[in-house]
């Protein structure tokens, strides 16, 4: 008897193979479309136009890696280590969960970050900020991070309770007592 092969099979075209941990790959332009990788290892991989849709990569490791052209839209991403990553201006973050993510010394190179919960995540000294809006940094470590670079105006970006320390570079006009950041001390 033949298997039979749902919708849902039939939308997704391929799985994300397990990449190993040596030398950055080149990796095909793909859709990854409503699946879920938990805990996986795509350290220090080229994940280069790959199309992250409504896909949950809690705990998934991406660090060191280079993220051009990628789009990660509506993915719960929350406890995922982006650690180092290099991400490209032509990169998205929208409509996604970051939650107790590690963004730590990431390069955002301008990329375009819209709708995204970072709340808990780790941003210590990410850096090149461009399109920002309605990102949600409660309660995130903003410690030496420069948003310096972000496109203005922000709508909608939420401050409250997120971490900054003297390295910390804020958009231009924003305050971080009048947003209600908490100096490290």
């Amino acid at each position: 008897m033949k298997p039979r092969i749902t919708p849902l099979v039939a939308l997704v075209a391929f799985t994300l193979p397990s990449f190993g941990t040596s030398a950055p790959e080149q990796s095909p332009a793909r859709e990854v479309v409503r699946e879920f990788h938990s805990k996986k290892d795509f350290s220090n991989q080229d994940l280069a136009g790959t199309k992250f849709f409504q896909v949950r990569m809690n705990g998934v490791t991406f660090a060191k890696s280079r993220l051009a052209s990628v789009v990660f839209d509506q993915c719960d991403l929350a406890g995922s280590d982006f650690r180092d990553a290099v991400f490209a201006r032509d990169t998205t973050l929208t409509r996604a969960t970051a939650n107790d993510a590690n963004f730590e010394n990431v390069d955002f190179a301008m990329s375009t970050i819209d709708s995204v919960n970072f709340k808990g995540a780790n941003l210590k000294g990410a850096k090149n900020f461009g399109s920002l809006d309605r990102a949600d940094f409660r309660r995130a470590d903003l410690r030496g991070a420069d948003f310096s670079t972000a496109q203005l105006p922000l709508e909608g970006v939420l401050w409250e309770g997120a971490i900054f320390d003297a390295s910390t570079k804020f958009p231009s006009g924003i305050t971080p007592d009048a947003v209600g950041a908490v100096e490290s001390k």
